[in-house]
């Protein structure tokens, strides 16, 4: 085999979020259902309320840019970022928009897991204790530069958002 080492092309995002992917994401079917469904308990968050976050819709984008990546010569021997969806929101402001699409005229209340919580549930719960790597990332502002990408636009966040929140979870 004679391929070139520079010939190989590596895709990354940030979290993704979209219907269907339950607990494994921030933004995921957990989250968004307890902010339209006016649940009084309001979706659990990690860190803080003031960071800023970037997501990647599931939908189309980090799909379409894998395709375009495999598939343009241009992406060979470089490292790439899916498009996002969400960039540079508050962790606030992301519920926030949940509610303005959903027609909920009211902010969310949103549960905050603070860090040393985390840690000290971590000590007796397994699934707890794996988060704990992750606290960096929920407790700083978390963004990621997808300037180039080949034509391939994101999902815009309010379609995402309102896909998410509208549709009902895999089984």
């Amino acid at each position: 085999m004679n391929e070139r080492p520079d010939s190989i092309a590596v895709v990354s995002g940030a979290d993704f979020f979209g219907p269907g992917i339950t607990n494994l994401s921030f933004l995921g079917d957990t989250f968004t259902k307890a902010i339209v469904s006016g649940s009084s308990t309001g979706p659990l968050l990690i860190g803080s309320c003031k960071i800023c976050m970037t997501f990647a819709s599931r939908k189309i984008s980090p799909t379409r840019k894998l395709y375009v990546a495999g598939t343009d010569s241009r992406a060979d021997g470089r490292f790439w970022i899916c498009p996002h969806s969400i960039k540079s929101k508050t962790t606030q402001e992301i519920p926030n928009d949940i509610a303005r699409i959903a027609s909920i005229h009211k902010t969310p209340k949103i549960l905050i897991m603070h860090g040393w919580i985390i840690r000290t549930m971590g000590l007796v719960d397994s699934f707890i204790k794996e988060m704990v790597e992750m606290l960096p990332i929920w407790q700083q502002d978390y963004t990621a530069d997808d300037s180039e990408v080949f034509g391939v636009e994101p999902t815009t966040s309010d379609v995402a958002l309102k896909e998410t929140s509208t549709r009902s979870p895999s089984r």
